[in-house]
């Protein structure tokens, strides 16, 4: 087959991809048809028909689209095979963590995503040896020594040829047939805390390699749970016209799944990333005990994450996102709360970015509204492009400014509306690629009060961060031990917190985070009795089963949102040492 020929009949299938009704739905399975066993000779244009495919299945205008993608889908191996033998890339390398059937990813993993895959994925995940002899930084000895038997350290200290490769291998076992899974059973019977492995773990800087062999994780065959498939008939929808009336409308039911369905959306979620090569720690650490299925409507479900009590922070409640299109997984998003804010981040994976991104977005902003309360939505600076190239080159920006958010920082808010005023006047400028960094140089907000929509005051994390430092400083003489013990006695004599003995471990690690600053606040003990008695569920709710109790019962608490900015703002000192973007 001519490769021009070739070219073609892919570019009209990638052309055809966003055309909708019934003349397209018959033209797209008529182009399909004129080329059954395809053979690409680059990686590019292998890798560009897979994701044409994937985006033809997850907007398919009816069953029979549905089913042809799914065939060559499931038969893509092959595809894989023709191009090695065309292209001579017989080790597929350059396929290397395109996430494909019948390639390998490899990536230094967390700790939390590593001992996720190697549950899941026993075999298929092994240290990559070859990238670990190559790397300046991978030690898997550091990561050792803690974790083994006083004995066994002899080796590592007194042998000066010691291979952690051979060791690991000594150590493989039926339960534990890989060198990974050897380190993980070592530091799962250690004794050592959890957070202590991870950080050991994380430190050594390993790389692993997922072979996707015939794998259904990978981004080829993986789908996910979805009530039923939305026929795509009609246009892209695009950008809703008034984002605050949109948001002032109905959610649609957010649903609670529990047992083993739960379990199986957080294997997805981490399947989905890590064969992307992607993490989000939430999401890494996300829990079968807190999720959530949202169904937005035309085949679009959000799967929403809670958690475990180890990875929460103390101030925000970050619920994670996986983005599902007619069973596809399309991208991952994160909601992260403090009070009635939200800071959104979302990421649409790139092949299906001409799809309908705009409904999503608005749908994933409507879901936080009218599950979690949210009144003020943020994006980052990273987010519209701050450090982050995909971002410029979407043009993140105008996408934001044009449904109403607006830059925190006054400078860039009224640069923005300079540059929006010179477009207007202007049908043929062009923001330039310098001035779309500057612009990115602020978070965004957006009030569903229009009476606010010029003004926003984050609580800054950071000088909360500085003031409880302060506080243990001047109070308990910089010994954090101390502090998080006695901060917990003080609160519990004005706070009706019960007997914390017979909490949960995670309710009472929830405890822990949150009394240093409960205690530096001041002033609880005079809050009214009825205050008290939510402060005191909601210290437990930040380490129960689901954090979305804890998001709820902070917004009914106006007094400590207040206490929380006026710690935040007593010591302008500290503030100014450090610049402000």
């Amino acid at each position: 087959m001519p490769s021009r020929d070739l070219s073609s009949w892919l570019a009209a299938l990638h052309d055809l991809r966003v055309q909708f009704g019934p003349r397209a739905a018959r033209r797209k399975l008529a182009v399909l048809a004129a080329r059954e066993r395809p053979t690409f000779s680059t990686a590019d244009s292998l890798v560009a028909y897979h994701d044409t495919l994937l985006f033809l299945r997850a907007y398919a205008d009816g069953p029979a689209l549905v089913a042809e993608t799914e065939r060559r889908l499931r038969a893509f191996r092959d595809d894989v095979a023709r191009y090695r033998a065309a292209s001579g890339d017989q080790p597929a390398l350059q396929l290397a963590d395109s996430g494909l059937v019948d390639t390998a990813v490899g990536h230094v993993y967390s700790f939390r995503m590593a001992r996720a895959l190697r549950a899941l994925h026993p075999r298929a995940v092994e240290i990559d040896w070859d990238a670990y002899w190559r790397s300046d930084t991978a030690n898997i000895p550091i990561a050792l020594v803690p974790a083994m038997l006083w004995h066994e350290s002899e080796a590592v200290d007194n042998d000066e040829h010691f291979d952690e490769r051979v060791w690991l291998e000594r150590n493989r076992t039926p339960h534990a047939p890989t060198c990974l899974a050897a380190l993980m059973t070592l530091f799962s019977t250690s004794g050592l805390p959890e957070r202590v492995q991870e950080h050991l773990y994380d430190q050594a800087e390993v790389p692993l390699r997922w072979n996707l062999a015939r794998s259904p994780a990978s981004r080829t065959r993986k789908r996910v749970s979805a009530r039923r498939t939305f026929p795509q008939t009609e246009p892209l929808r695009g950008r809703s016209s008034d984002l605050r009336a949109t948001l002032a409308g109905p959610a649609a039911p957010l649903r609670r799944v529990t047992g083993a369905t739960a379990r199986r959306f957080v294997a997805d979620v981490r399947e989905v990333l890590a064969s992307r090569v992607r993490e989000l720690y939430p999401l890494a650490g996300a829990s079968a005990d807190e999720v959530y299925v949202y169904d937005a409507g035309r085949g679009l479900r959000f799967v929403i994450y809670g958690s475990t009590p180890a990875v929460r922070l103390p101030h925000e409640a970050n619920m994670g996102a996986l983005f599902v299109r007619n069973g596809v997984p399309v991208g991952y998003g994160l909601g992260a709360l403090i009070f009635h804010q939200a800071e959104m981040a979302v990421n649409v994976f790139p092949a299906y970015r001409n799809g309908e991104s705009a409904f999503l977005i608005e749908e994933f902003f409507r879901l936080f509204v009218g599950h979690f309360g949210a009144r003020t939505l943020v994006v980052s600076a990273y987010q519209v492009g701050d450090g982050n190239d995909e971002g410029l080159d979407s043009g993140s920006f105008w996408f934001y400014y044009k449904l109403g958010f607006r830059p925190v920082r006054p400078a860039v808010r009224q640069l923005a509306a300079r540059q929006a005023a010179r477009i207007a006047g202007d049908a043929t400028y062009r923001t330039s690629r310098a001035m779309l960094m500057r612009l990115a140089k602020s978070d965004m907000f957006f009030h569903l009060d229009p009476s606010a929509a010029e003004r926003h005051e984050p609580i800054s994390l950071a000088d909360l961060g500085y003031a409880v430092t302060r506080h243990v400083a001047r109070v308990y003489d910089g010994d954090r031990t101390r502090a998080v013990r006695e901060s917990i006695e003080a609160i519990a004599r004005h706070v009706p917190l019960g007997d914390t003995r017979s909490w949960t471990e995670g309710e009472r690690l929830g405890l822990e985070r949150m009394a240093p600053l409960i205690d530096a606040l001041g002033g609880t003990r005079h809050w009214p009795l009825s205050d008290r008695e939510i402060l005191a569920r909601l210290l437990r709710a930040k380490g129960g089963r689901r954090e979305r109790d804890f998001v709820v019962l902070a917004q009914t608490l106006p007094r400590l949102h207040a206490g929380m900015r006026h710690l935040a703002r007593r010591d302008p000192a500290t503030s100014a040492v450090r610049p402000r973007r």
